[in-house]
């Protein structure tokens, strides 16, 4: 996921209808979620998209 953008606009700048269906898709193809990813890929808090643009 990008850095400084939520997980809604990523999401829907990488065609999905929403962030829901992303989150499904991410699951089946890589049997994790994207905030578990982020978590184990990239040592990055889950906070740090939602204050990125603070």
């Amino acid at each position: 996921m990008a850095v400084g953008k939520s997980p809604a606009t990523v999401a829907s700048e990488l065609g999905f209808a929403d962030q829901s269906h992303l989150g499904r898709w991410f699951r089946r193809a890589y049997g994790l979620t994207p905030a578990h990813y982020r978590r184990r890929c990239t040592n990055l808090p889950d906070d740090t998209v939602a204050h990125a643009s603070d």
